[in-house]
């Protein structure tokens, strides 16, 4: 039995600094030197001898036990309320008496949250390996996990939990078992190529405009980033398929917020992995931000959503290049603006390129300076400097004959010479004018000039569907059963057009006589059209008015109530008075209009079946004769037009 345990196992001890009486399940805590904010921990692996009474395996599964040594301790644990997470590689010492412990790492120096005295520990996994994969190191030992088939083999499976008091240092024995790669899955790991890979870190920023050359506003969204094992950008992309991996929350926002009367968003920072320099032009990331309401600043959002892929080197672009890649360069992402619609990585071998916008190109730039935004970086002089314009009238916008070349934007200048009148803020740049061929206030697309004032025959908007055609109907052709179309294009409208074929059927004057049947076809009676012969009864000669509390009475002798000599005469059915007509002894046709006392008779126009007419104004009151002289062989049929008014308006 003894050959059995010495053959697979090896018995080691953490160094601890603890007095003898303590046991190998006490955490030590030592106060020393240690800042008043943290605990520091030190871990060290202890070989677990295995109880066989209590394995459930056959001695020739027991994992066998490398001679190599420990070099290496590979760590993930999580501390306070919110488990924070720590994942980190940190190298194993030995001290004078052989046990092992891990060195100082600021990894394991644990914050203590505000107001407390010690935070809470709880180590997840810990794995030791030979040295690092790069080296060609493997896993030798590890801690098996709680309900993992080998997790028998220690008295204390991870996780293991501790309290760590402030200001003090710990020392905490893991108990390990070694390690067969043939049998991961019993330790109750998914695998062991968790090795922390180097990480890098990625930032992302937005704006969103809600207009495409509408001002850029901070923009609030949700991002989230996926590793990519493709090798070519999917047309299509899926990220719940099987190349694609969320490395992030999910969903992440940045810290947004309002400072006085300005609203700010923070770039959004993720650790990422390192990519391949072997293949540093393969994706092998790919994001998708989707743009998020924000009230009280643009409102609700459209939807709207942006994706794509990362290689390794457009990565490398946006770290600082000062030699500890210290500072990190956030891709820009636009929504809705003219700018793009997603990052553009700058190539910094480009050496006509300015990666870093300080106005120097990368070839010109000092070695470790292509992506350092300070001109002055490695003491390099401008040696590009940048031409200005003058911005009299404070609209952003330059005078093209008052320039300055520097390096940096001088105050009262920017960068462009569009002002039209740089003495009159309300004057900007030139814009698009458009062609109004047809004059009728609408511009033609296709026919445009950029100028300051507008020229002749243009207009400042691009609405004519039919550019040649006033009508907008874009010579489709003409109904000529529209009485208000023009067919013909001649200035009259059908219905007043005697060409068109359906002209008879048409009223041209309104006046509900069709022109078919109408004597006076362009002309509407004003007063009366008692023939319905479409023109005026009374002739313009005749002064006849009709106005206050007067109405218009057309007699016919043909109609009219009584008989020969003496006839009625009716206002809205009520009898007012009477007519009587008669030949005198000079065949003169008499006409004799008696009203009631309450009448009175303003104007008349009688006119004889054979058109002898006559016309009177401001007759009178009671009975009135009036006569037609001529020679006539038989008495008359007479038709009268008055204007009979109450007698208190006289």
């Amino acid at each position: 039995m003894m050959r059995f345990i010495n053959k697979y196992l090896a018995v080691f001890a953490i160094l601890s600094l603890m007095v003898s009486s303590c046991t190998k399940d006490e955490t030590i805590q030592e106060i020393n030197d240690v800042p008043g904010d943290v605990a520091r921990l030190s871990l060290g692996p202890v070989i677990q001898a295995m109880d066989l009474n209590r394995q459930e395996i056959t001695p020739d599964e027991t994992p066998e036990c490398s001679d190599l040594p420990a070099a290496y301790a590979q760590i993930r644990l999580e501390y306070g309320d919110d488990n924070e997470e720590v994942i980190t590689v940190v190298k194993i010492l030995k001290d004078d008496d052989g046990k092992l412990f891990t060195a100082y790492s600021d990894d394991l120096e644990i914050p203590i949250p505000s107001g407390e005295t010690s935070v809470s520990v709880t180590l997840t996994d810990f794995v030791v390996w030979s040295d690092l994969p790069a080296n060609g190191g493997v896993v030798i030992w590890v801690a098996p996990k709680d309900e993992s088939d080998f997790a028998q083999f220690v008295s204390d499976p991870l996780s293991n939990n501790w309290s760590l008091r402030a200001g003090s240092k710990n020392y905490q024995e893991v108990e390990v078992i070694c390690f067969d790669d043939r049998e991961v899955n019993l330790y109750g790991y998914q695998f062991f190529d968790i090795i922390p890979v180097p990480l890098s870190e990625l930032c992302v920023f937005a704006n969103y405009c809600l207009t495409p050359d509408g001002r850029h506003r901070v923009a609030n969204y949700t991002f989230d980033l996926y590793t990519y094992s493709g090798e070519v950008i999917e047309e299509n992309p899926d990220p719940s398929g099987s190349m694609y991996t969320l490395i992030n929350e999910g969903d992440d926002t940045p810290v947004t917020g309002l400072d006085g009367e300005s609203y700010y968003a923070e770039p959004l920072c993720l650790p990422i992995p390192k990519g391949d320099d072997e293949n540093g032009d393969v994706p092998y990331l790919y994001w998708e931000m989707s743009l998020e309401d924000w009230e009280g600043y643009y409102g609700a959002a459209p939807n709207l959503e942006l994706s794509g892929y990362l290689t390794w080197n457009q990565v490398k672009m946006y770290l600082d290049k000062d030699g500890d890649d210290a500072t990190v360069d956030y891709i820009h992402i636009f929504f809705n603006c003219e700018d793009g619609d997603g990052p553009d990585p700058c190539d910094l071998d480009d050496p006509d390129a300015d990666c870093d916008d300080d106005g120097i190109d990368n070839g010109d730039e000092n070695e470790g300076c292509k992506n350092n935004p300070d001109p002055d970086c490695g003491e390099e002089t401008c040696t590009n400097p940048t031409t200005w314009y003058r911005d009299q009238d404070g609209d952003g916008f330059g005078d093209p004959n008052t320039t300055q070349e520097e390096c940096e934007q001088p105050e009262g200048y920017v960068d462009n010479n569009s002002d039209c009148d740089d003495t009159n803020d309300n004057i900007g740049e030139a814009i698009t004018w458009y062609r109004d061929q047809d004059g009728d206030g609408l511009g033609d697309p296709s026919i445009t000039e950029v100028a300051c004032e507008q020229p002749t025959g243009f207009v400042d908007n691009a609405n004519d569907p039919c550019p040649e055609d006033e009508t907008n109907t874009c010579n489709v052709a003409c109904d000529d059963t529209n009485p208000n179309a023009d067919c013909d294009d001649d200035g009259t409208l059908n219905k007043c057009d005697t060409d068109n074929p359906n002209y008879p059927t048409f009223d041209c004057d309104g006046d509900n006589v069709p022109n078919g049947q109408d004597d006076c076809p362009t002309e509407a009676p004003e007063l009366v059209d008692y023939n319905m012969d479409g023109c005026e009864d009374i002739p313009d000669t005749c002064d006849f008015t009709t106005d206050n509390d007067c109405s218009l009475i057309v007699w016919d002798q043909t109609t009219a109530s009584g008989g020969d000599p003496f006839y009625g005469i009716d206002l809205n059915g009520e009898n007012i008075g009477s007519v009587s007509i008669s030949l005198d002894g000079n065949n003169d046709v008499v006409i004799e209009l008696n009203l009631d006392i309450d009448y009175l008779l303003d104007d008349i126009y009688i006119v004889l079946d054979d058109g002898t007419p006559l016309c009177r104004s401001n007759v009178g009151q009671g009975l009135n004769e009036f006569t037609i002289p001529g020679t006539f062989s038989e008495q008359q049929s007479v038709l009268i037009y008055a204007n009979v008014c109450p007698a208190t308006t006289n």
